[in-house]
């Protein structure tokens, strides 16, 4: 084997070192770069590439799309004006506008379209919500929210519902038919069937004084009375009712009571039962019932095996009233 004298070898090595120097110093195109990569290399390249084109994407979508643009339709108009106002200073002539408010709830009622928001100003009105005396508050729309009022009057329902989608939210409702026993049953907050109806709630409310004195016998007049399905009846505190605090009815079905107070009734706190459908998947969870005459919670008539009752308290004792 030969072998380079001393000097050849140290020059023969110099020439390598420039060799290899030069190619580094050589530009390398990207398809040769891409040949000689791995496969770890090329998937985080693509996916750097793929975040790029992303955020230039988004980058031209905000740039192009104008700013705050408001929703039109061809075929439906949105009012400007959805916000009425009611004062017992008002009149039923003006606008409904702040400065000019209606005198009557009534004549909001009759003006809203659907997504109007309504405001009643402090004070007391005496004309009911919509005609008839037995009821003082009648509902027929849906998706509508009734909201913080004091309700109270010499009929036997405070509020009655017929629509669906309806929010029953903190309102006070009290003494009602306290009289006598109501002739067709009475209530503090009615949920009626009407058309198929279905998931209204009932929320936040204090419901009280429904029927007569607790010892007179009375089985018709409720405090919250429920008849539609996928209702939410929950916070509601109702005592001194001459039946049932809480009961459900005709086709109230897959109904959420929750979280309810429910005391000195004259039959029990709470009744699930319905005579047009099986009542069944009901949930009823965290309620308390207590101090009332019969009953603490009561299930009755066709039922189903899917109700659920869950973390209630409830007794029967004497009654304080």
């Amino acid at each position: 084997m030969s072998q380079l004298p001393p000097d050849h070898q140290s020059q023969r090595k110099q020439e390598r070192a420039q060799q290899k120097s030069h190619q580094q110093d050589q530009p390398i195109h990207f398809l040769q770069w891409y040949r000689r990569s791995t496969l770890k290399a090329k998937v985080g390249l693509w996916s750097v590439l793929a975040l790029i084109v992303l955020l230039l994407f988004s980058l031209g979508v905000s740039i192009l799309l104008p700013k705050s643009v408001p929703f039109r339709n061809a075929g439906v108009h949105i009012s400007a004006t959805l916000v009425y106002y009611v004062s017992p200073s008002g009149n039923d002539a003006n606008d409904g506008s702040m400065a000019h408010p209606f005198a009557s709830i009534q004549k909001a009622a009759n003006v809203a379209k659907a997504g109007a928001t309504i405001h009643v100003l402090p004070g007391t009105y005496t004309k009911p919500i919509t005609s008839g005396v037995r009821t003082s508050w009648t509902n027929w729309g849906s998706y509508v929210d009734i909201q913080g009022f004091d309700i109270t009057g010499d009929g036997d329902i405070g509020i009655n519902d017929y629509g669906s989608y309806v929010r029953i939210i903190g309102n006070h409702v009290h003494n009602y038919a306290i009289a006598s026993c109501g002739s067709n049953g009475a209530a503090g907050i009615d949920d009626s069937v009407n058309n198929g109806n279905h998931d209204n709630q009932v929320i936040g409310n204090v419901v009280d004084h429904i029927g007569p004195p607790l010892t007179t016998y009375c089985n018709v007049d409720q405090g919250i009375y429920h008849s539609t399905p996928g209702g939410y009846i929950a916070n509601n505190i109702v005592y001194n009712v001459s039946a049932y605090g809480i009961q459900t009815w005709h086709s109230a079905s897959s109904d959420t009571i929750a979280n309810n107070l429910v005391f000195n009734c004259g039959q029990g706190g709470i009744l699930i039962a319905a005579n047009q459908v099986i009542a069944d998947n009901f949930l009823v969870v965290n309620n308390i019932a207590i101090h009332n005459l019969h009953l603490g919670i009561y299930e009755y008539g066709q039922t189903g095996i899917h109700n659920r009752y869950l973390n209630n308290y409830a007794s029967a004792s004497d009654i304080h009233s």
